[in-house]
């Protein structure tokens, strides 16, 4: 959201900002918009794990996926302050259920040599798509003075496109041996 909240556009539309010369006029709204998401993630970390145990690791990060998605296209959509709340707190609920149910899912799958290694991949993974947030926001910038409703838009939308890669290939995957016996699979 730094990227996001430096954008003058992004701060109109919200009605946080003064356009064009990006100075943010209402700080504890700009700061509820952006905080609002990891309350969303605390609750979507307990509601993901608890339905990743009903359902199964596979099932549970398709349901959270599909939060991350909807909610990330919603906030690149978003229209108002109202809009983006609302579609941050749908992405924080999907984000939170994949930090919750992924890792889960990689221990239960590894092999006892690769478990640490696996589990390692996942926050490098993440760092990977921080730095590349960070890249495309710096190149943003240069795109029509950084005034360009562009340059948040597709940011919010970018987050997209990973978490559309999960979607797509989850069901590629064997479920947890674990959620299999849990739930008397035991073929």
């Amino acid at each position: 959201m730094g990227g996001v909240n430096s954008s003058p556009d992004y701060l109109r539309t919200m009605g946080i900002g003064l356009f064009p010369s990006g100075v943010v006029t209402d700080e504890i709204h700009q700061g509820g918009i952006v905080s609002i998401y990891y309350f969303g993630a605390i609750v979507g970390c307990f509601i993901g794990g608890w339905f990743a145990d009903r359902i199964g690791r596979i099932n549970g990060v398709v349901v959270g996926a599909a939060f991350a998605v909807v909610g990330g296209a919603l906030q690149a959509a978003s229209t108002s302050s109202d809009f983006i709340l609302v579609a941050r707190v749908i992405t924080g609920l999907g984000t939170g259920a994949l930090i919750a149910i992924v890792p889960v899912y990689i221990a239960e799958v590894s092999t006892k040599e690769h478990r640490g290694s696996f589990l390692g991949y996942v926050f490098i993974a993440n760092y990977l798509g921080i730095s590349t947030a960070y890249w495309i926001n710096f190149g943003l910038q240069f795109m029509d003075g950084g005034l360009s409703p562009f340059r948040w838009k597709f940011l919010l939308g970018f987050q997209c496109v990973p978490v559309l890669i999960v979607l797509l290939g989850i069901k590629l995957l064997p479920d947890s041996p674990r959620y299999l016996v849990s739930a008397a699979r035991f073929d």
